[in-house]
């Protein structure tokens, strides 16, 4: 039938036509069923099968998209944080849900130590932190008679986290991941040890273990703690080459690691750090310095701004392979200062290195002192109640343990712990934001 309707198509064809489409009088060779046949049968097939794959593979992925695994928050894949990243376009997490989640998998005991540790996995699974955690590297200034007193509490907590740490002391503690002052001397010239003041570590502990005023009488542990700064950073670079970040606190300062990994995502620091000399933290201004008085300079100019130790002092990696070869210079250069971390960022000004300001998401307090102090504030350092805050000073014991559960907290909700959130905790009842 399809021969006889085929025929009778190709003779109702005018010969113009014919002879404009084959170029004879000829007519046109039939094909053979079979053929035809079998054309139509494989493009049928694939229809089918394309429909087919299009429907399984767009119910496979709305499944996974929304299914819910109680170890995970998401089991899509987390892209990479930026500035621009948002938490409202992240799966909500339902109460139960969240309670069954930090309780099941967030929190564990150690017995043997009795204390609280954490799983970088899956509870902090595509939390902002853990996308750049092996890019940054972390010192932390600490001391002998100190460190046994405020070490643990950070060390149970938060420290768990961060991949690549090293404590700074004045003598290696053996059984941790420290370096002493004697350590650090293997990094610089033998006429370093008397500016690393190697002698004085025959001071008793006693008074090395006095607490450290930034402003005030200088005690002998001042003075020691000040002299870590700079060869601190030489050994972190040393320990850890070839990072991103690196980043300089006290062992009495937290850190909220999900807020800092969104300002360093941020594009400018992002793009740019492995480049170009970014020096990032908490203003305090040089005063009573080599030819800086207490509020300007031999010449009449403003004094410049450092980063203050206690809140945090970060360097990218450009910045800290700029002067790196030349930090036994600067330890010799700027030994008149009294503080530390004035001389590291005197050192940087020395190499046209500057401060950027981060305030007040970097604090040299507590969370109540900052509120207290918050009607005080001008411009900038006054937070808004969205705002991320990423280092507080002077935290220790409990306040510790507060400020690590409302981490937890904001964990769980896969939120970020903001200003918000620590008035509600810390402010007093009468606190506003302005």
């Amino acid at each position: 039938m399809f021969r006889r309707l085929r025929s009778r198509k190709t003779n109702t064809t005018p010969d113009t036509l014919k002879e404009k489409w084959i170029g004879s009088d000829s007519p046109k060779p039939a094909l053979p069923t079979r053929n035809v046949n079998l054309t139509i049968f494989f493009g049928v097939s694939c229809a089918i099968l394309f429909f087919l794959g299009f429907f399984y593979g767009t119910r496979k992925v709305t499944d996974e998209y929304h299914h819910y695994d109680k170890g995970t928050f998401s089991s899509r894949e987390k892209s990479p944080w930026s500035a621009g990243t948002t938490w409202k376009d992240e799966e909500e997490v339902s109460p139960l849900d969240a309670e069954l989640l930090t309780k099941s998998t967030a929190e564990k005991v150690d017995s043997r130590k009795g204390s609280v540790s954490f799983d970088s996995n899956p509870v902090y699974q595509g939390r902002p932190w853990d996308d750049i955690a092996q890019q940054v590297a972390f010192a932390v200034k600490t001391g002998k008679s100190v460190s046994k007193e405020r070490i643990p509490k950070h060390n149970e907590t938060w420290w768990k986290r961060i991949p690549n740490l090293l404590l700074i002391s004045d003598i290696k503690e053996e059984g941790t991941n420290s370096v002493g002052l004697k350590e650090m001397l293997q990094f610089l010239p033998d006429n370093c040890s008397k500016l690393l003041g190697l002698e004085q570590l025959e001071t008793s502990e006693t008074e090395i273990g006095k607490e450290p005023a930034f402003f005030g009488e200088m005690t002998q542990g001042f003075v020691m703690d000040s002299k870590k700064n700079l060869p601190g950073f030489l050994a972190l670079y040393k320990n850890f080459p070839n990072k991103k970040w690196y980043i300089m606190i006290d062992d009495d300062t937290y850190v909220f690691l999900d807020n800092l990994a969104l300002t360093l995502q941020m594009d400018h620091f992002r793009l740019l750090a492995e480049e170009e000399p970014f020096y990032l933290g908490n203003p305090f201004t040089v005063s009573n310095c080599d030819k800086y008085g207490e509020f300007f300079d031999d010449q009449g100019k403003p004094n410049p701004s450092f980063a203050h130790g206690g809140s945090g002092i970060v360097l990218s990696k450009a910045a800290l392979e700029k002067i790196v070869d030349h930090i036994p210079w600067c330890i010799e250069r700027w030994d008149v200062c009294k503080e530390g971390d004035a001389r590291v960022g005197l050192c940087l000004l020395s190499f046209h290195i500057v401060l950027t300001e981060l305030q007040p998401f970097f604090y040299h307090e507590t969370p109540m002192k900052y509120f207290e102090e918050y009607a005080s504030l001008t411009g900038s350092r006054q937070a808004k109640p969205e705002a991320l805050p990423v280092t507080f000073h002077h935290i220790k014991g409990n306040l510790v343990d507060e400020l690590f559960q409302l981490e937890k907290d904001a964990i769980a909700k896969q939120w970020l712990v903001t200003y918000k959130d620590l008035a509600e905790a810390f402010a007093p009842e009468d606190f506003e934001f302005v």
